[in-house]
């Protein structure tokens, strides 16, 4: 068995004493990915097939929430253009969508999960971060304008 390894190209050249004819080119970016991904994804993807999808959609909420964020931080530098009107103007839909989303979807999992609360109870927190993040932070807003 021949083993050949060329650092500018990354590329591994295995010859097979049984195998003659044939030559197989292998990247090591591709036999470390692969091997690496398979163990890694084997047990990601049985959990996220036990999971039903009010449970995953928690899980996306918080991630549009964030995403909303980030759109509206990034649009910042574009003041007085139309980028950041529209920017600004998506990013608040989809925030606000995302804590209406949010909202629903807890009451879905409590409707849905009544007689195992408590083995369910860090998907409805997940669930809820959004909306119980922002009635959180409207009430400090509140308080404050109020004092």
């Amino acid at each position: 068995m021949l083993l050949n390894f060329l650092t500018g190209n990354s590329i591994l050249l295995i010859i097979f004493p049984h195998q003659r004819k044939r030559t197989r080119v292998l990247f090591p970016q591709k036999i470390i990915h692969k091997y690496v991904t398979q163990h890694l994804t084997t047990p990601l993807i049985k959990l996220l097939k036990n999971i039903n999808w009010t449970k995953k959609s928690g899980i996306l909420i918080i991630g549009i929430c964030l995403s909303a964020m980030l759109l509206k931080f990034l649009v910042q530098p574009y003041r007085g253009t139309w980028i950041y009107q529209f920017g600004s103007l998506i990013s608040l839909f989809i925030f606000f969508g995302g804590i209406l989303w949010s909202f629903i979807n807890t009451l879905l999992l409590i409707s849905t999960h009544k007689s195992e609360l408590k083995n369910n109870l860090i998907w409805i927190f997940l669930s809820a971060f959004p909306f119980l993040y922002f009635v959180i932070m409207m009430t400090i807003v509140m308080n404050r304008t109020i004092d």
